[in-house]
């Protein structure tokens, strides 16, 4: 609660006028009842570092004199900028030995500091955009359902072949140089249909990354090491359940994998394969036609 909030809620509930000053004093004075003493905190986060890296053997824990930052997988710092991002990276490139970082894949959102700062520091990975983030710049002014469906079938197309094909429906309906707008972003960097097939991954939305900042929230309020304890035993306990979850699979396979698999397996009865009599086959679905190497183990349509 801000200082002005509370000196509204004193005049509504107890029909008293306090000053800022006043009220700023109460409010410091809950919150270190509430939270505890934040300079006493920073007095402690050289220990809580010593205690870090004693009890967790291989992490790597770091307090600058500028200000308080820990890269064990969280950073702390004062603001977002590029020169945070470039510490960041420098330390997450160094504890990862990514030294030609061309097996990697980064996707962010469309923060120009952290953009700058990758292409800088790791221009082998693979850039990528969270595909939510290109919705919203490009459905500023219209936000129609049926413009917003096309764009997700655009993103999660798995060829350029079928990518194109909603390209062009997408500027049938709409027109308006519409996909001219769209194709402002780069598609290489949002696009399912060119993505790199050695990660074996086709997320295009950062849900876990929303999901996992929200779920934190309530911790993010409190002091810095008190920040840390509550999303580490958060995270402790957590780990603890899904490892209890795994036990209960009744295969060595999820069973949200292995719907998608069967998904995939209905789908593949529809297709025909021809063999090409070297390396591999030339698949024919109702659309479009594919081909799968048994050398590379790749498939055009770029499902697998």
């Amino acid at each position: 609660m801000k200082v002005w909030e509370l000196i509204k809620l004193i005049k509504q509930e107890l029909d008293l006028y306090v000053g800022r000053l006043t009220a700023h004093r109460a409010r410091a004075k809950i919150l270190k009842e509430i939270i505890g003493d934040v300079h006493e905190e920073f007095k402690r986060l050289y220990n809580y570092r010593d205690m870090i890296l004693q009890t967790n053997l291989g992490s790597k824990c770091v307090v600058k004199a500028e200000y308080q930052d820990f890269s064990n997988c969280i950073a702390v710092v004062e603001v977002e900028n590029t020169f945070t991002w470039t510490w960041f990276l420098k330390c997450l490139s160094e504890d990862l030995s990514l030294e030609d970082n061309k097996n990697l894949t980064i996707k962010f959102d469309m923060q120009k500091g952290l953009i700058n700062v990758v292409r800088d520091l790791l221009p082998e990975c693979e850039h990528m955009m969270y595909v939510r983030h290109i919705l919203t710049n490009w459905s500023k002014e219209l936000r129609d359902l049926e413009r917003r469906n096309t764009f997700w079938r655009c993103a999660r197309a798995p060829s350029v072949a079928e990518l194109n094909g909603q390209l062009v429906m997408l500027d049938s309906k709409l027109g308006n140089d519409i996909c001219e707008r769209l194709l402002h972003h780069r598609k290489e960097t949002w696009c399912r249909a060119y993505f790199n097939c050695d990660r074996k991954c086709d997320i295009i939305d950062n849900n876990m990354c929303e999901t996992f900042n929200s779920w934190i929230l309530t911790e993010r309020h409190k002091t810095l090491i008190t920040i840390f304890e509550k999303i580490r035993i958060k995270l402790m306990i957590r780990i603890s359940k899904m490892r209890k979850f795994c036990e209960t699979w009744i295969c060595d396979i999820s069973l949200i994998a292995m719907k998608v698999y069967q998904d995939n397996l209905a789908k593949s009865m529809k297709c025909t394969p021809i063999w090409n009599g070297e390396t591999g086959y030339e698949i024919e679905d109702p659309k479009y036609k594919h081909m799968a190497s048994l050398v590379t183990m790749t498939c055009s349509c770029k499902f697998w």
